[in-house]
């Protein structure tokens, strides 16, 4: 990395909103970034502060004003300013998860969710007493932090314009850009002018409403993340990804801006910088998400080099990592790198089936051989940290491997279960290797909770518990599950866009014309490095497939490039398409099992953005079945 000096704002979230920390972690966080060369830590709350204006969270549940004036302290202390984020239209459900908070979603009396969303997470921009609401509680959390900013999140508002008074602003001749715009403009007045601070936004909702860049006040401060592993040029979160340059445009209207990327790739980290350097953000912000199920130690080495990064100091990976480990060679640091490039592609999978997904892929195998052999290394180094808060580090990383090898485990042994043919296991078989997987999940968890006392002492474990217990569970029911399987619908998928939510349901239809729904969700390629992937969908009617069904609504579009049937006593392919409806096209591309797709859906994702209604379109088509001759 070229050293581009110091940002003037070198910043680093906390998510408390998905996960709290101890107070003492939090202090000592503030030591580290400290020492890292951050001057500025970013709290991301959501609802998770009890005030006199919002007194609902029960016990467990919140921080009073006094531990975080206590944070805010210790942090001034160390020279680091801290930030709040409060959620004031998106991203709202830790506020509207309450009953007396209700009233103020956007989903209310005959609103429709535009993606079908089962919780209440926007708030109306529309009512007059969301803001009321909201004036007085950012005026508590403001008397809490004394920063010159305040960041009121605003993005990934997927329900927007859908309550009758906000369809009525559509309606009189507002677009969904000008009730986003006029609500920015709003919540900017009452920042700047009331409580006097800078007020920073999430920019990704201006990609859907570009016209409002224009409709707001440019001392808006814009946050831009991106978390793609190349940030060459920005792509876009929607509107089929794309490319923009963004911060020259942000420059061109006079917007000050803050490039945010995140833990989840070093790749991105040193992309997203170099980028950046190219033109004049007030700084960085490297954000963290989202650790209810994980520990904050496995990303501290990546916090620590980016904060090294853009303090001008520290412009080798290398030499960063050693400056927290106090030790390692090059094998070490080759190993901690190469975790970290292929970290975020292997997301937690919590669905026992969602492993039934065809052959290990090459990608796959790659990140396999990698995980086992960088834990080897690991191993090695642990006693050679140079202090405790090091060794918390690679034991954080050490039990991510952990569950890496879990995965790909269970990728073994559910393609074993829903086998049907010479492998097929019998039913001892089955109780064995479902057993085996339980018991690796219970030592896995075993250690997790080890570390939770540990790291979180006094914070409930009741979350972790239940998910991969509940996880566990429903392994061992595969035992019974997959043995009463008629047979599996396997599916090629074609989505090259990861941030498309378009649904999709599978209906096989028999010969005695009875049907069941083999699957209905959003599926995406959980290594999101290739825009092909597979999944195998169980299927128990035992009567013989005479056809598949598909339907396809929601946000974006769906490529299926092939399908067939395998069950337990022969195999059936599509031979003919009926009963079409829709937006399908390329559709004779569904009957070759090559690489070419029949593509379901809407293609202008910006349409879709300003039209909601069309969200609820339904793309489809019917594939009659041949069965496959043996030869």
């Amino acid at each position: 990395m070229e050293n581009m000096g110091a940002f003037q704002f070198r910043g680093v979230q906390l998510d408390l909103a998905r996960q709290m920390e101890t107070l003492d972690f939090i202090y000592e966080f503030i030591d580290f970034i400290g020492k890292s060369g951050y001057n500025t830590l970013v709290l991301y709350l959501e609802g998770r502060i009890k005030t006199k204006s919002f007194p609902y969270p029960v016990a467990g549940e919140y921080y009073t004003p006094e531990e975080m004036k206590a944070v805010v302290s210790y942090a001034s202390k160390k020279n680091i300013d801290v930030i709040p984020v409060v959620s004031v239209l998106g991203h709202a459900e830790l506020f509207l998860k309450h009953k007396e908070m209700k009233h103020l979603a956007e989903i209310r009396g005959d609103a429709k969710s535009t993606l079908e969303e089962t919780i209440n997470h926007v708030f109306c921009p529309s009512l007059p007493e969301t803001f009321d609401f909201i004036k007085n509680y950012l005026s508590e959390i403001a008397a809490i932090f004394p920063s010159k900013y305040f960041h009121v999140g605003c993005d990934e508002v997927w329900d927007f314009g859908c309550c009758s008074i906000c369809r009525d602003r559509i309606h009189n001749g507002e677009s969904h850009g000008d009730i986003f715009a006029k609500y920015i403009t709003d919540m900017h007045g009452f920042i700047k002018n009331e409580l006097g601070k800078d007020m920073i936004v999430w920019d990704d909702l201006f990609e859907c409403y570009p016209n409002a860049l224009a409709k707001i006040p440019n001392d808006v401060i814009l946050c831009c993340w991106n978390y793609d592993r190349r940030v060459d040029l920005p792509k876009a979160h929607f509107k089929s990804r794309l490319e923009e340059d963004l911060l020259a445009k942000y420059e061109k209207l006079g917007f000050k801006y803050i490039f945010a990327p995140s833990t989840f790739l070093v790749a991105n980290i040193e992309s997203f910088t170099t980028y950046s350097s190219k033109y004049s953000p007030l700084g960085g912000l490297l954000t963290v998400w989202e650790k209810s199920l994980n520990f904050m130690y496995e990303v501290m080495p990546l916090v620590h080099y980016a904060g090294r990064l853009w303090s001008g100091k520290d412009i080798n990976f290398n030499d960063a990592i050693k400056d927290v480990f106090g030790c390692g060679d090059n094998i070490f640091f080759d190993a901690l790198r190469s975790n970290y490039e292929i970290k975020a592609t292997h997301p937690t999978r919590l669905s026992p089936l969602s492993y039934l997904a065809g052959p290990i892929t090459e990608f796959e195998a790659i990140i396999k051989s990698s995980s086992e052999t960088n834990s080897d290394i690991f191993s090695l180094f642990l006693e050679r940290c140079i202090n405790d808060n090091a060794r918390n580090m690679l034991e954080d990383i050490l039990v991510s491997l952990e569950w890496k090898k879990i995965m790909f485990k269970l990728r073994t042994v559910v393609e074993e279960l829903y086998s049907f043919d010479e492998k097929c296991p019998d039913i001892a078989r089955r109780k064995y290797i479902t057993s085996e997987m339980a018991e690796m999940i219970d030592r896995y968890l075993k250690k997790k909770l080890d570390q939770w006392k540990r790291f979180r002492k006094g914070i409930s474990s009741a979350g972790i518990e239940k998910t991969f217990t509940e996880f566990r569970n429903k392994v061992l029911e595969l035992a019974e599950t997959s043995a009463k399987a008629a047979g599996v619908l396997k599916v090629k998928f074609f989505l090259p866009d990861m941030y498309n939510a378009q649904k999709c349901k599978f209906t096989i239809v028999f010969e005695d014309g009875s049907t069941e729904i083999a699957a209905e969700g959003i599926f995406k390629n959980y290594e999101m490095n290739d825009a092909y992937f597979i999944y195998k969908f169980p299927y128990y009617t035992t009567r013989q497939p005479v056809s598949v069904r598909i339907e396809s609504w929601l946000y974006g579009g769906l490529g299926i490039a092939y399908l067939e049937i395998i069950s337990r006593k022969s195999c059936f392919y599509p031979v003919s398409i009926c009963n079409v409806k829709g937006n399908v096209q390329s559709i004779q591309h569904i009957l070759v099992n090559d690489l070419r797709f029949c593509y379901l859906g809407e293609t202008d994702m910006n349409a879709l953005l300003q039209m909601p209604e069309l969200t609820k379109r339904k793309h489809g088509l019917t594939l009659v079945l041949g069965e496959r001759q043996e030869e």
